[in-house]
């Protein structure tokens, strides 16, 4: 239903319902309360949320690599809100890259920009952790404590009608609500939305573990690897006290990928025997935006509408619930609302998706074998002996493993002068031997 009708902004007594009570639906609710008590009106909020994030395993989990760029950091001070020290597993300054014959050690470039790591539920289902750990209790927990209702229960479906409250039915209730909030990820069955021509974002998928290492392993160091299996674009070991998260991401991977991926990190002597294995998955990640996203008392945040290419869906999820919360308060809940005021948003952070696969499909060029490679690999090891300033590749490398930088500023970056001194300060200092396309 998209209509170009006007609809009034919420006022008291409104009532919100919000599919999904991780970070978009929190986000949102946070950002929509701070609002309303600002403007001075009381609206009621119910959060459909069946999973129970305090719970370790599957039960809990949000399929994510859980790592929080420094916008979410930042984002969250500016709700007032500290995230508590059970709940952060790791504070990373640094990753180090280890890529055919080279092991390359990237330092964090600004300290200020912190970057953490976390549990989105309780931890791996064998692990023995606690709800205190768990990221996306804390923020639920949040919502409640800013006056949002929670309901443990599935929406099936969501009717809308011409100029009237839409119908919210799960499997024992039914009730009626002024807007809807669709901020289920795309690894959840979004409801049937009866009267709107929604479609969930493109994916594809990944494979993570949660592992216990024989060792104990720097708490701030992230291990990346792109070398093996076939199809890898990278994969990551994520320090959470004493675990680590596996991730990896590539087109086509074979079943037993992350045998071959850790056996090639044994053989690098960056794992020591076999790990634990406590907890698995093959999460489906966005590449791309819905469509059909917002319409007459309707909208859609964090994954259900768009989100960051490969890194800090969280951020993304922020921004588009912030942004949200704000038209809905301040313009009204309309259609012509939403495209107006919130559609850029979800434009802009689409639009430097695009920059970002630019990025992503020259790594996969210069990760592989040939001349690319040799004189990526080279620029990386003469920054090694630069100062930090100086080390232009380094830094850029860092902001797209973290996401903590748009794509466009990343690609940019890389065509600019001081990333062109260094490559030819690379070549200068030992030229480039001709490559053979046989190795």
């Amino acid at each position: 239903m998209n209509s170009a009708s006007a609809l009034p902004v919420l006022r008291a007594g409104s009532r919100v319902a919000v599919i999904g009570g991780g970070p978009a639906g929190s986000f949102f609710v946070l950002h929509l309360m701070r609002g309303a008590r600002a403007a001075g009106r009381r609206v009621e909020v119910t959060v459909f949320e069946r999973r129970r994030f305090e719970l370790p395993g599957p039960a809990g989990c949000n399929m994510c690599a859980g790592i929080l760029s420094s916008r979410v950091v930042k984002g969250l001070q500016d709700l007032g809100l500290r995230i508590p020290s059970s709940v952060i597993m790791g504070r990373l300054h640094r990753y180090v890259l280890h890529w055919r014959q080279t092991t390359v050690v990237i330092e964090q470039p600004d300290p200020a920009r912190e970057i953490l790591s976390v549990f989105r539920g309780a931890g791996p289902k064998q692990g023995g952790l606690t709800p205190d750990n768990s990221f996306d209790a804390f923020l639920l927990s949040q919502a409640e404590a800013a006056g949002a209702a929670i309901v443990p229960e599935r929406v099936l479906e969501v009717t809308f009608s011409p100029g009237e409250p839409a119908i919210v039915r799960t499997a024992h209730t039914q009730a009626s609500f002024d807007l809807v909030v669709l901020a289920c990820g795309v690894n959840t069955r979004p409801p049937t939305l009866f009267g709107m021509n929604y479609q969930k974002p493109p994916t594809i998928t990944m494979a993570q573990d949660e592992i216990r290492l024989r060792r104990p392993t720097d708490p701030g160091s992230v291990h990346v690897y792109c070398d093996e299996p076939p199809g890898l674009l990278f994969g990551g070991l994520v320090p959470k006290g004493d675990y680590v998260n596996v991730s990896m991401l590539g087109h086509g991977l074979p079943g037993r990928g992350l045998d071959q991926f850790l056996a090639a990190l044994r053989a690098r002597g960056v794992l020591e025997g076999e790990p634990e294995r406590l907890c698995g998955c093959r999460p489906r990640v966005a590449t791309g935006p819905a469509s059909g996203y917002y319409g007459d008392r309707f909208v859609a945040v964090g994954d259900a509408a768009v989100t960051r290419l490969y890194k800090d869906g969280i951020g993304s999820a922020l921004e588009t619930a912030r942004c949200a919360a704000r038209v809905v308060l301040e313009h009204g809940i309309s259609c012509r609302d939403f495209e107006r005021h919130y559609r850029p948003v979800v434009r802009s952070i689409y639009h430097d998706n695009r920059y970002g696969d630019w990025l992503f499909r020259l790594w996969r060029r210069v990760k592989g074998e040939g001349l690319l490679s040799t004189v990526g690999q080279r620029t990386l090891m003469v920054e090694q002996q630069l100062a930090p300033a100086w080390r232009t590749h380094s830094r850029l490398l860092w902001y797209m493993f973290t996401g903590d930088a748009p794509y466009r500023s990343i690609l940019l970056g890389l065509l600019s002068w001081p990333s062109l001194r260094n490559v030819l300060l690379a070549t200068w200092r030992q030229p480039i031997p001709e490559v053979s396309q046989n190795p």
